[in-house]
């Protein structure tokens, strides 16, 4: 008898391995060529190259990273779990990717509401002053040398501190003090912050389309030039698009920092269950961020209009050059008698 349940929980164990490395590998493949689509977007139009878009391409490049290092190394760990065991270099890896990931995405994510913050407060001196390729190149650049140094600074790489187990935490190169603090200062904090500035940005969204200046005209409404106003509006486009970005990281990430933090401790695992959903939807996040920028950014929906309907669009080139307009309210398709 023992033998019988011993050998169908090895069964049911090597059956659930199994799917955890199938969905790991759909989730691999959909964020692949989720962001090579977002990558070939933002690079390829021109549309798309203002300084907003570069922290966008900045997530793109750490899903990737995500992608092809932290992923590709948990489905070893289902798959060939001999293997993992006997070389620790393989847990190192994964824990060192997984903190530097997840720390580029915060940092990256809260600087990139500042940016959004600073161009709804002023639009029009933002345009001017503040924003700058080369400044905004430098902040993403300036995340990831602290995310490195958050990641591998720390990290406890001997072989003799790693032992030969199937289960690789952040335990095993990190202390447990470090864990705590960097789930709590390094994630949360810049979370509550990201959070702060949401609502900052739309309150100073709401107040400007409602200015009105009692001081100097009464109940007179505030006339700004059509530049200031245009420029105005499509930060704030951006600014919610970043605020929608931002919020579903949350909601991604949010349930795998609660469980690092009740879960990380010297003891076994206690909750398997709740160990490998958190872990999925943390991946679910690069997976999808493609499609959550598809669908909150009219800019970025377009161009992948024209990329993956290539006809759709000829078609309307097409049906552009052939109607001409004849009156303000009538069109005629050229060749017609009121050309002649």
């Amino acid at each position: 008898m023992k033998v019988n349940s011993s050998s169908s929980s090895i069964a049911s164990g090597d059956a659930i391995d199994v799917l955890n490395a199938v969905a790991f590998i759909f989730l691999i493949m959909f964020t692949f060529v989720g962001n090579l689509l977002l990558l070939v977007a933002l690079l390829g139009s021109r549309k798309l190259r203002h300084t907003a878009n570069h922290f966008t391409l900045n997530l793109a490049v750490t899903s990737f990273l995500v992608a092809g290092t932290v992923m590709p190394l948990r489905v070893l760990s289902f798959i060939n779990k001999e293997l993992w065991a006997s070389r620790p270099i393989m847990c190192e890896a994964y824990c060192t990717c997984f903190v530097l990931c997840c720390a580029v995405t915060v940092l990256a994510l809260a600087v990139a509401c500042l940016d959004r913050y600073l161009s709804v407060l002023n639009s029009h001196t933002y345009l001017k002053f503040v924003s700058s390729s080369y400044g905004t190149v430098g902040l993403i650049a300036s995340c990831w040398l602290v995310s490195l140094v958050l990641a591998l600074g720390p990290a406890n790489f001997s072989v003799q501190h790693i032992h030969s187990t199937y289960d690789c935490k952040l335990i095993r190169i990190y202390q447990p003090i470090y864990i705590y603090s960097f789930v709590a200062v390094g994630v949360l904090i810049p979370v509550s912050f990201i959070l702060l500035l949401h609502m900052g940005t739309i309150k100073k969204t709401v107040g400007r389309l409602r200015t009105v200046d009692i001081q100097n005209h009464g109940s007179k409404p505030k006339n700004l030039d059509s530049s200031e106003s245009t420029s105005f509006t499509k930060e704030a486009q951006r600014a919610r698009v970043i605020i929608n970005i931002s919020l579903s990281f949350i909601l991604f990430w949010l349930p795998r920092c609660i469980f690092l933090l009740v879960d990380n401790s010297q003891r076994k695992s206690i909750h398997e269950v709740a160990d490998g959903l958190t872990e999925i939807l943390t991946y679910c996040f690069p997976a999808s961020l493609p499609l959550l920028y598809a669908t909150w950014s009219v800019e970025i929906k377009n161009v992948f209009v024209r990329m993956l309907c290539p006809f759709g669009v000829i078609r309307q080139r097409h049906d552009r050059e052939r109607y001409r307009l004849v009156t303000p309210h009538r069109v005629a398709p050229l060749g017609s008698s009121q050309y002649t």
